[in-house]
């Protein structure tokens, strides 16, 4: 089945030398119109499988297409020859169709031009446009020396044939040059077998145009012998190639020499040496020859010194700038490394573990630098929410599901936050929220949207939970003058709302925090208080309504302190049942009181 389907593509690759050797055969044979027929048909055969692997190649498309156009005008220009012969006419002798068969010799001449010249850097092209300068110019001194100059003096040519003959000299050294060049700088292993069918096929093509000159100034040129199986040999094999390129493509572009390196100098410069020796061997070397040949030779070498030079410059700084394009990749890199870590470290120290809002320290901060940069006519207020009873539901339910109720809670208090509020997590059960409003903006619609968001129920699992809660409220200026008595003061608002839980909210009184402060310093001169000495016992008589007799008395304490005087019970007592000096202080109540009865008795039975 494979064998099958690849018949189109072996008979096409077989047509070209099956074609070539009819038109051999027949040119040979002299058959009649046949070799006519046969040249046109593989020239215009060639054309086609050039276009072909033109449109397979993307890098050298220009070249192949070039190929093709000199098929196609060889093909055109053969078949005008046989025309013209036909008629009994001189082909040999009509400029213009001399004109037109210099066309296939440019069209080649410009294909292998850009194939030499494509993707080479800037110093690379200098250098291999000056070894091809060399190599053309010594082409043309032996071509010279050699050939023309014997035949300059018994060529009997026209002008325009004459200068058409010049022109193919030149071209074809020009292609000479070229291929050498190019040749001697590729590596042999790396050449593909389509580079090797085309260098052929121009090898042959040039070196059979040498020839044709020769001959067309000796007169010993004959159409359809050996010179023109030779042309028509160099054209089979371009079109081999193409076609072997269209049905089996390769990266011609991977066989160039991508670096600049002394591979193809040094090989070119060889090759300038082999033309004085074949001049010498041919008619012998005369001071105006070697001149020539050292002149050429030396103005190179010179040349080529100084582009080195420049092209090791060109490596060094082309290197360089690598060098520093990695380091400065490999900075950026290290430099978005360290500033993802400078983020996560600073989330870290910004943020709450639990609820993702910012922690405590944080909002002071913010909350700091918002009371030092405030305008006039704006008013600052801290908003203190705490739950109620938050350690029964952790020891209910868990404290899995107390973190997922406060990071509820927190999402939805962070739909609040704006450029002007602010929103944090400080510590336990607490969150603060800051809010930077105009001295004419009430702060209600704000609490009034708190007290919304909290009293929405919370499902957690296969629980549902509603939380209670106290809100505190302190302004900056007004309330306070710094930051930590705008936090003082929403404390103790919040305290009055605890105490009172009708309300919920309160906001922070001049009248609270006198009390509040009052409550403070009873508490503190509590703590250090000496029964003995400032603490005493009054009784008031229990007596019968009807005898009007004595049954008992009622021990009432009394605080005489050295800092704020005589306090009263009222006043005292609830301190010392907050913080637990009432148990001592009942202890020495009934000390007292157990002491004074006994007293009492002791003097009833004198």
């Amino acid at each position: 089945m494979t064998t099958i389907k690849r018949l189109p593509q072996r008979l096409f690759l077989a047509s070209f030398p099956l074609v070539w050797l009819l038109y051999g055969a027949a040119g040979l044979g002299e058959i009649g119109f046949l070799p006519d027929v046969l040249s046109p048909l593989l020239s215009f055969l060639a054309a086609l499988a050039l276009l072909l692997a033109g449109r397979q190649s993307k890098a050298y498309r220009p070249s192949w297409y070039l190929l093709a156009a000199a098929a196609a005008v060889w093909g055109l220009a053969d078949g005008i020859w046989a025309v013209l012969e036909a008629a009994g006419r001189n082909p040999a002798a009509n400029d213009p169709l001399n004109l037109l068969y210099l066309v296939p010799n440019l069209a080649i001449l410009a294909s292998i031009a850009f194939m030499a010249f494509t993707h080479w850097n800037r110093w690379t092209s200098v250098q291999f446009a000056l070894d091809n300068t060399a190599l053309l110019l010594s082409f043309l001194g032996l071509f010279y020396f050699a050939f023309l100059t014997p035949l300059l003096d018994s060529a009997d040519l026209g002008p325009v044939r004459f200068a058409v003959s010049i022109a193919y000299i030149l071209s074809d050294a020009l292609i000479l040059t070229l291929l050498s060049s190019v040749l001697v700088t590729l590596h042999p292993r790396n050449i593909p077998r389509t580079v090797v069918l085309v260098v052929a096929g121009a090898l042959v093509y040039t070196v059979t145009d040498f020839v044709y000159v020769y001959q067309d100034w000796t007169g010993h040129f004959q159409s359809n012998q050996a010179i023109d199986i030779l042309y028509m040999l160099s054209f089979a094999l371009l079109g081999f190639a193409g076609a072997y390129f269209h049905y089996f493509p390769t990266s011609l572009q991977r066989t160039r020499e991508r670096v600049v390196s002394r591979y193809g100098i040094i090989n070119r410069s060889l090759l300038l040496l082999i033309f004085p020796l074949l001049v010498l061997f041919q008619q012998g070397l005369t001071a105006a020859k070697m001149g020539f040949f050292l002149v050429v030779l030396s103005v190179h070498q010179g040349i080529s010194i100084h582009l080195r030079g420049r092209v090791l410059r060109s490596i060094a700084e082309e290197e360089n700038r690598r060098l520093t394009a990695r380091m400065d990749l490999l900075i950026a890199d290290r430099t978005r490394e360290l500033e993802v870590m400078s983020q996560t470290l600073q989330n870290l120290i910004m943020r709450d573990e639990i609820t993702g809002q910012f922690n405590r320290k944080h909002f002071i901060e913010a909350l700091e630098k918002s009371i030092a940069e405030a305008s006039e006519g704006v008013r600052l207020w801290f908003i203190l929410v705490d739950f109620d009873r938050f350690k029964s539901i952790n020891d209910t339910y868990g404290h899995d599901v107390g973190d997922t109720l406060l990071r509820v809670i927190g999402r939805r208090l962070e739909t609040l936050a704006s450029a002007s509020v602010s929103l944090a997590r400080l510590g336990g059960d607490e969150f603060g929220i800051g809010a930077e409003l105009p001295a004419n903006e009430p702060v209600r619609d704000l609490v009034h949207k708190i007290r919304e968001l909290i009293d929405l129920p919370v499902t957690v699992g296969k629980f549902t939970l509603r939380v209670t809660y106290s809100i505190g409220v302190a302004c900056w200026p007004v309330d306070a003058r710094s930051r930590s008595d705008l936090m003082r003061h929403a404390d103790i608002a919040l305290y009055e709302a605890k105490k009172n839980r009708s309300r919920r909210v309160a906001y922070f009184e001049r009248e609270t925090n006198a009390a509040v402060e009052r409550r403070h310093q009873l508490d503190l001169a509590l703590a250090k208080a000496d029964f003995d000495r400032e603490f005493s016992l009054v009784f008031q008589p229990q007596c019968t309504v009807r005898e009007r007799r004595l049954v008992g008395a009622e021990a009432l304490v009394r605080w005489v302190s050295p800092e704020f005087g005589p306090v009263g019970p009222d006043e005292f007592i609830p301190v010392a049942e907050e913080n637990g000096v009432i148990l001592p202080l009942s202890d020495w109540i009934s000390r007292k009181a157990v002491g004074m009865l006994a007293r009492w008795n002791l003097a009833l039975r004198r």
